[in-house]
């Protein structure tokens, strides 16, 4: 036998071990958070959600909708964080596991409310500042040529004199 044939079963025990400890390392991070993780991300993007609105209202943008979903969001919230502590007061196995897969499917629906919502509102923010942007470019421009005007008009007029 050759050497490179010989050292091969060493080098998959090398490489084998590189993953396993790589594994190790990375599989935390990419497992599911705890519910007491998704429930803090929940209440951030809630409180999110809150911000994008006053800066809404602070352009005076119509916001009545959003802020009607923002409350049927926080009460669905508020029915989540309810039935957590009935899934730990559970008698049967039964029960919990009926308990917690609802919990989970009533966090995925406010998971996916708080999206819907991100979504516009990110759209809406984002036209609101583009205007702004073209506000602001008309203005210079007009500003511009107000004073090139002047300038061509006081030029000529000393031109002429």
């Amino acid at each position: 036998m050759s050497k490179a044939l010989q050292r091969r079963p060493d080098m998959t025990a090398r490489a084998s071990v590189l993953i396993l400890a790589c594994m190790l390392i990375f599989i935390p991070r990419w497992a599911p958070a705890a519910d007491g993780q998704h429930d803090r991300a929940l209440e951030e993007r809630i409180t999110s959600l809150e911000k994008q609105v006053a800066y809404l209202k602070s352009r005076s943008i119509k916001v009545t909708d959003l802020e009607e979903r923002i409350t049927v969001i926080k009460r669905e919230y508020g029915n989540y964080t309810l039935w957590l502590p009935k899934i730990q007061d559970a008698k049967s196995d039964l029960e919990r596991d009926s308990l917690s897969r609802e919990t989970g499917m009533m966090r995925q629906v406010i998971g996916l409310s708080i999206a819907n919502l991100e979504s516009e509102l990110t759209v809406k923010i984002g036209g609101i500042r583009r205007i702004d942007a073209l506000y602001i470019l008309t203005s210079i421009f007009g500003v511009g040529f107000v004073l090139s005007i002047t300038f061509y008009t006081i030029w000529m007029y000393l031109k002429r004199r």
